[in-house]
């Protein structure tokens, strides 16, 4: 039974009854035990009365948890309110002595704050004590700058919901790059914060319409972008977040603007930013409609889930805690479930369904049982692409079940395209191209390093599923492969994938497991009589290595000396191109085995001509 007391009437150790909401934001959960501080806390916030339970629960409110004799057995955590953190937040900066400047961009950050945070949009984002007090610092460092606090004031004016949305976006943004670990954070923040300036430029009639948009006042609307990036430029040229901003509304598909970009043309930062965008403008209340519960704006975002990287959109399902109804799901005690309720105002806490002893459960307030990815939702759909779209969509295919963990897919698609595409074309254009892609993520942050080792490991498992049907019977010709002298998890695959690309071109190759030191590498060549010995540096640090290498065996031999450089970037090659003459050519894999063969061509006629 529960009873209402009023709140001065309260004793420590009486237990809440139900929720208790102040506004949208949950002030004490159902089964709190009360403590002198928190009696103190009710007060302060206005709370006259608080529902308690009077002897044991009925029946039907004991927990289904336990009606499942399902255990609960990890480490208790606790859920830190929102309201209760921001409280804290301006009490400690109500002590700190201000300019007129950073008092103003203070009370502007907590009136937003308390119009637009609540749990129910921003799940467990907030559950780190020290994350809003970062989003704080991050907002005074960036309107710090007089062009930007200028800029959004101007916004303010001109369209409040746009800066609402803006600001929102801005606080989703700063607390996913976290969750990533990306570095750049605070342009990142910055450009969060400013991606829709160029709506100053757009009529405030079409901003605050409530009907639907005529096709030419949306193409108006889309406009904001060219005029956002353009206010920038005029302002400063080189800023590092003009193309975050200016790519914001593309899409994965190729379907978004202003250019159709498609996959991974797209810059990492603008697919964090795309994502946070529209989660924002669905959530929050519009002109023309009100706004969504988390949990159905990201499944309508899982609908259209082809327009979004799939790694990030899982990420900041990930960072919310929030998944939609019929989500599968593996829990923190690897039970694999499916999402069978959520509320709206505790988004973050889903009734589950275990798959394989069908209790169901909702996930404990004190997350002992979390969520530790989601595995499939099953309201996505195939969508077909145009073909001109082909082999972009493999290579997108192929990086999205490297990063998701999805072994058994990238073998299964590696084995289709071997049945349906030349095995060239796979290695140069879907297997390197996606591993180039991950490494230039993991060199910007955007790339957590067990996701990183995760689509390592798998990549190997596809190399070594891949099976060479096409290789040519005649391999005549050898040419010694040695790996980057770095020892590093991602060596030997890259190993792995150009000894393929040379098998295939009909090489007999020699793969090497390390990198030796410079006289038995050529002790060790000349042994197996190869005229070719190829390397594949991984990393700048392995360059000053290979000099010294290059040089004694040239000293030494007329081997030629080939380096693959698919897996440096073209600033790297710029910077080392002193020691990468010392070899006789170095190029990526296509134009190196061309090279090759015309080497071997040469030699061929030379030996013809002498005898």
């Amino acid at each position: 039974m529960i009873e209402m007391k009023k709140t001065v009437d309260v004793s420590d150790g009486d237990v809440v009854g139900r929720d208790i909401y102040l506004g949208g934001t949950l002030l004490l959960a159902k089964g709190t035990v009360i403590k002198p501080h928190l009696i103190h806390r009710l007060k302060r916030f206005g709370t006259s009365e608080v529902p308690i339970q009077i002897g044991m629960p009925a029946q039907s409110e004991v927990p289904l948890q336990q009606e499942t004799a399902v255990k609960f057995e990890g480490p208790e955590v606790r859920i830190q309110p929102i309201f209760f953190q921001l409280h804290k937040l301006i009490e400690a900066q109500s002590k700190k002595r201000l300019n007129a400047r950073e008092q103003h961009l203070s009370d502007l950050f907590f009136q937003g704050m308390r119009k637009i945070a609540r749990e129910s949009r921003y799940g467990l984002a907030f559950n780190h004590s020290e994350r809003l007090a970062y989003a704080y610092e991050l907002w005074q460092s960036i309107l710090a700058d007089d062009y930007y606090y200028q800029t959004m004031m101007d916004l303010q004016k001109w369209d409040l919901p746009t800066y609402y949305h803006s600001l929102d976006t801005f606080i989703l943004g700063t607390l996913f790059v976290k969750h990533i670990g990306m570095d750049n954070e605070h342009h990142f923040a910055a450009a969060c914060l400013l991606h829709d300036i160029g709506k100053l430029h757009v009529p405030r009639k079409i901003l605050a319409s409530e009907d639907a948009l005529s096709a030419e006042e949306f193409e108006i609307i889309k406009m904001h972008v060219d005029y956002g990036v353009q206010q920038l430029a005029a302002h400063d040229p080189d800023s590092p977040i003009i193309p975050i901003i200016e790519q914001h509304h593309e899409r994965m598909d190729g379907s978004g603007y202003p250019e159709g970009r498609i996959g991974n043309q797209i810059n990492l930062f603008s697919r964090l930013l795309m994502i946070i965008d529209v989660y924002s403008a669905l959530t929050l209340e519009r002109p023309y409609r009100d706004p969504l519960p988390s949990a159905k704006a990201l499944e309508v975002m899982l609908h259209e889930s082809h327009l979004y990287d799939p790694y990030f959109l899982r990420e900041f399902m990930q960072m919310l805690h929030i998944y939609p109804v019929n989500a599968t799901l593996e829990l923190t005690n690897h039970k694999v479930v499916i999402v069978t309720d959520v509320t709206s105002h505790f988004p973050y806490l889903p009734t589950v369904t275990e798959k394989d002893q069908g209790h169901t459960y909702p996930i404990p307030n004190n997350l002992s049982i979390s969520v530790r990815r989601l595995l499939s939702w099953e309201g996505v759909k195939e969508t077909k692409r145009p073909d001109r779209f082909v082999l972009e969509e493999l290579q997108h295919q192929f990086q999205n079940h490297l990063l998701l963990g999805e072994a058994g897919k990238a073998v299964s698609l590696i084995q289709t395209l071997t049945r349906t595409m030349p095995h060239e074309t796979m290695i140069f254009h879907v297997i390197v191209h996606t591993v180039k892609q991950i490494q230039n993520m993991r060199q910007l942050g955007a790339l957590k390093r067990e996701d990183y080792q995760t689509a390592y490991q798998i990549c190997h498992e596809v190399m070594d599923h891949f099976q060479s049907v096409q290789r040519l019977s005649d391999e005549r010709f050898t040419i010694l492969i040695a790996p980057s002298p770095s020892n590093d998890e991602s060596v030997q695959l890259l190993l792995k994938i150009v000894n393929e690309a040379l098998v295939l071109s009909g090489w007999r190759t020699i793969p090497l497991d390390t990198f030796p030191a410079a006289d038995e590498l050529l002790h060790y060549a000349r042994s197996q009589h190869v005229r070719y010995v190829c390397v594949v540096p991984a990393y700048q640090a392995d360059m000053l290595r290979l000099a010294d290498t290059f040089k004694l065996m040239k000293q030494k031999s007329k081997m030629v000396l080939a380096v693959c450089t698919d897996f440096m970037d073209a600033a790297e090659i710029q910077q080392h191109d002193s020691v990468l003459r010392h070899a006789d050519f170095y190029a990526d894999l296509p134009a190196l085995i061309e090279r090759l063969r015309l080497y071997e061509s040469i030699y061929q006629g030379l030996t013809r001509y002498s005898g």
